[in-house]
């Protein structure tokens, strides 16, 4: 949904994934963390509501430094800015 732009729909499925995350008993693995935190950075960024963008990149960021252990200083920069 976020590829083709589809904010409202983007939003109602991070919803949906984030009430199976918390009615599941397994933790996800970190990469589909990864993807949900940058999925739901774009919309939030989106929607303008900054405060929830900021803390969706720094999750992002949070899960990139402690498990791709081959980033580099330039990448980790990049994430950070």
């Amino acid at each position: 949904a976020t590829s083709m732009e589809l904010w409202n729909e983007g939003f109602r499925t991070v919803e949906d994934i984030y009430n199976i995350m918390v009615a599941g008993k397994k933790t996800p693995k970190p990469k589909l963390m990864m993807t949900y935190y940058d999925k739901l950075q774009r919309i939030f960024w989106v929607s303008g509501n900054k405060l929830f963008h900021s803390y969706a990149w720094y999750r992002y960021y949070c899960l990139c430094c402690e498990f791709k252990k081959d980033l580099k200083a330039e990448e980790r920069s990049t994430i950070a800015s």
